[in-house]
């Protein structure tokens, strides 16, 4: 049990240093001033490896305000993902994690090439 948590709170620092790295990125380029970030969940946050993602979540929104976006899909089963894929992308996500197993992701990128979309189980 003590490896999931440490993998879940690697997960979540590689999480805020991607999305660290956009903003930096993002602010050096003169690009867009906000970043739309989407967080689809397998389980709702009373989950010790979903909560930690919200807790990820609610960091971003705290350090970065208004620059950051958030969107939250919870309880979406693996062959539940593409309509709430599509819903984020629809809405300007332009990175979009999700835990889960789908191989959806493989026929959407191409459809959405501003979306960066990321596994993370």
């Amino acid at each position: 049990m003590k490896r999931v948590y440490i993998a879940t709170v690697l997960t979540c620092a590689v999480i805020l240093a991607v999305l660290a790295t956009l903003l930096k990125f993002m602010n050096l380029s003169g690009g867009k001033d906000e970043l739309k970030v989407g967080f689809i969940y397998d389980n709702d946050e009373s989950t010790p490896y979903t909560y930690n993602f919200s807790l990820a979540k609610d960091a971003l929104e705290k350090k970065y305000g208004s620059k950051v976006e958030i969107f939250t899909c919870s309880n979406v089963l693996d062959d539940e993902m593409e309509k709430p894929l599509r819903d984020l992308a629809g809405k300007g996500c332009d990175i979009i994690f999700f835990n889960g197993y789908s191989t959806l992701v493989s026929k959407l990128a191409p459809e959405y090439p501003n979306v960066e979309f990321c596994q993370t189980s």
